[in-house]
């Protein structure tokens, strides 16, 4: 019995002093899966453009350019639609437009999370492998 407890406070302390080095929950599940590959959108955020579903991004070399795009969408064939994803801050830099008449296109920082290999939600628009 006294070999278990001292085993026990051993392994206690050995925790206890134990420096923490572990991921944020976000920064590892932006880690644990890959950005790379062609997505289709098939879900909007509060804010999208519902002509756009079905939209198709292949993410390579750092961006995402649009491969092809329904009829009414605003988005065109060969825009670049993410570039700058951060797995630290699981952060990417999402296209939108800066005007109602949806001419002009900006960037702006939008959070990433993956629900699994194939699913991905940018700035609350989901996506698919």
């Amino acid at each position: 019995m006294r070999a278990f407890i001292t085993v026990a406070i051993v392994f206690f302390m050995l925790n206890a002093c134990k420096k923490e080095t572990t991921k944020s929950p976000t920064a590892t599940a932006c880690s644990k899966f890959s950005l790379e590959g062609i997505w289709t959108r098939i879900a909007n955020g509060p804010n999208g453009d519902p002509a756009c579903i079905g939209e198709k991004i292949e993410y390579k070399d750092g961006k995402g350019i649009i491969l092809s795009e329904p009829a009414d969408c605003k988005f065109k064939t060969g825009d670049i639609k993410w570039m700058n994803f951060s797995v630290e801050k699981c952060t990417i830099l999402n296209t939108y437009f800066t005007n109602p008449a949806l001419t002009t296109v900006g960037f702006r920082d939008g959070k990433i999370s993956f629900t699994d290999a194939a699913t991905v939600v940018i700035h609350g628009v989901t996506y698919t492998k």
